[in-house]
């Protein structure tokens, strides 16, 4: 068992895979930066789920980084613990392949946003959610991290924001959007 304190670096893209990680407590950001240095937000884990799980899928590199959103308590597990877990008790292999099924199914429902809607749609539904998940005005959350959740630069999320404002769609203030009328996002995803 291992702790991490909230903003640091538990491994970065292209550290050598050699186990397995357990969040116990705590969040975990796992996102891709691009040559270019833009970041791509891959998923937001919870506690009772895993990750870094590259050695499993024979690969020695891991293709992301992750970073403690929050302080975070981690079971570490080797690639030969993985192994004879997996092989003394069949239910967590059926867990963790559960787990990497839903997790595709988001990357390529994510990766359909991408290719087929617009930044402003991308939005649109990131805020629904965002509202949804902390049941009111969302707080705390920079243009620049919506931005990297909509595979969108800064400056276009801005605008975006800016013009949903002046139709009234959300109030602005630092940190903080408010959300006035959630159905004009809603339609927003049914173009």
């Amino acid at each position: 068992m291992t702790t991490v304190a909230k903003g640091k670096t538990i491994y970065r893209q292209d550290d050598t895979a050699e186990g397995l990680f357990l969040l116990k407590q705590g969040g975990v950001r796992l996102s891709r930066i691009a040559p270019s240095g833009k970041r791509l937000d891959l998923a937001l884990l919870e506690p009772g789920t895993f990750f870094g799980e590259m050695p499993l899928l024979g690969e020695r590199m891991r293709n992301a980084f992750a970073e403690a959103v929050e302080d975070c308590t981690l079971c570490v597990m080797s690639q030969h613990d993985i192994e004879r877990l997996i092989v003394s008790r069949p239910q967590v292999t059926l867990r963790m392949l559960g787990i990497g099924g839903s997790r595709l199914a988001a990357a390529e429902a994510r990766l359909e946003d991408l290719a087929y809607r617009s930044v402003r749609v991308r939005l649109a539904s990131v805020l629904l959610r965002l509202a949804r998940e902390r049941q009111g005005p969302i707080q705390d959350t920079t243009h620049q991290a919506l931005g990297d959740m909509v595979g969108a630069y800064r400056e276009t999320v801005t605008k975006i924001l800016d013009q949903l404002y002046d139709e009234g769609v959300v109030d602005l203030a630092r940190k903080r959007i408010e959300i006035r009328r959630p159905e004009r996002l809603e339609a927003l995803l049914d173009e």
